[in-house]
C-alpha cells in the first residue's frame, strides 16, 4: 500500500490551476495570431480600418487576460474556500486494485474509494500527479507527501491501471 498526502496550500492550489490552464495555452496562441492575420488582411485588401483595429487589439488582449484569469482564478479558490482556515488535506491510500482518500477540508472530513478505471487520464509533473476523473476536477497528489511507498512505485502503478497516463516532468 502506498500513502500520500497532500496539504491543501495555496501555491499547491496555484500549480494546479496553472497546469490546468496552460493546457489551454495552443488554442489561445492559434486564436491570438488568426486575429492579428485576418487585422492583417483585412487592411491590405483595404478593408475596415475599425474592425482591423479591433482584431489586433484583442489579438494582444485575448493573451494578457488568459494570464490574468490564471492569477484571478487562484486567488479566488484560495480566499473563498477553507483552504486558508484550517490545515486542508487530501490523504490516499494506494493499492493494486483501487485508492482511498479522505479530505479533511475546514474541519469536514469525508472518505471515499475510487477503482482506477473512473480516472479519466493521470499526469504526473514534476511535483505531483494530477488524477483527472472529469475534464476540470483532480485529486492532486504531492510527491513530497510520501508516508508510505515512493514516487516509482506510484508512478508505475498509475501507468498500469490508469487508461491515460502522460508524464510532462522535464529532468
Amino acid at each position: 500500500m502506498i500513502e500520500v498526502v497532500t496539504l491543501l496550500t495555496k501555491e499547491v492550489v496555484a500549480n494546479f490551476t496553472r497546469y490546468n490552464l496552460s493546457r489551454s495555452k495552443w488554442t489561445i496562441i492559434i486564436c491570438s495570431v488568426l486575429l492579428l492575420g485576418l487585422a492583417i488582411l483585412l487592411l491590405s485588401l483595404g478593408g475596415d480600418i475599425i474592425l482591423s483595429i479591433v482584431a489586433i487589439a484583442l489579438s494582444f488582449i485575448i493573451p494578457v487576460l488568459f494570464i490574468w484569469l490564471n492569477y484571478l482564478m487562484t486567488n479566488m479558490l484560495y480566499k473563498n474556500s477553507f483552504l486558508q482556515e484550517e490545515q486542508a488535506y487530501m490523504k490516499f491510500l494506494f493499492n493494486q486494485d483501487n485508492f482511498e482518500f479522505e479530505n479533511n477540508i475546514g474541519g469536514l472530513i469525508t472518505t471515499s474509494v475510487l477503482i482506477y478505471q473512473n480516472i479519466l487520464k493521470c499526469i504526473e509533473t514534476k511535483d505531483f500527479f494530477y488524477l483527472y476523473i472529469n475534464k476540470n476536477y483532480a485529486y492532486i497528489v504531492d510527491k513530497n507527501g510520501f508516508r508510505n511507498g515512493n514516487v516509482l512505485e506510484l508512478s508505475e502503478l498509475l501507468k498500469f491501471n490508469c487508461k491515460k497516463y502522460k508524464r510532462v516532468v522535464k529532468n
